[in-house]
This record gives C-alpha cells, sequence and structure tokens, in this order.
C-alpha cells in the first residue's frame, strides 16, 4: 500500500479523536492520546472484522478471489 494510505488514515482517526475529546472536554494531551488509543485500537478491529468476513466470503465461495484486497 502506498504511505498515503496510512498518512490519511492517520489523519483521519487523529481528527475523530480531538472531535471525541473536544465533545467530551478533555483537555489534557494524555487524555487525548488515550482517546487516539482507543480510536486506533477501534479501528483496527474494524479493519480486522472486514477483511475476515471477505476471506470467509472468498473460501464459501461466495466472493470471488479478487474480493480481498
Amino acid at each position: 500500500m502506498s504511505p498515503r494510505y496510512y498518512i490519511i488514515s492517520t489523519l483521519v482517526i487523529l481528527a475523530i479523536s480531538v472531535a471525541i475529546g473536544f465533545i467530551t472536554q478533555k483537555k489534557s494531551p494524555k487524555e487525548i492520546a488515550m482517546i487516539y488509543l482507543w480510536t486506533a485500537l477501534g479501528f483496527l478491529v474494524i479493519v480486522g472484522l472486514l477483511y475476515g468476513f471477505a476471506k470467509v466470503l472468498t473460501i464459501l465461495g461466495i466472493a470471488e478471489g479478487s474480493f480481498t484486497v
């Protein structure tokens, strides 16, 4: 994958983290960092679940092999 996608993903997660911090009125950098880590973990879990689901569909023959990236 191109580094551009990693940078964009990081910026999206950072924007979501700052928005959550603003909504919950978190001010310290440590609190924002914890929100960032939890958001990144949630993002990875969602991506992993989607990838796993795509693999299962491929294995079962429901989707084509080019379905997964």
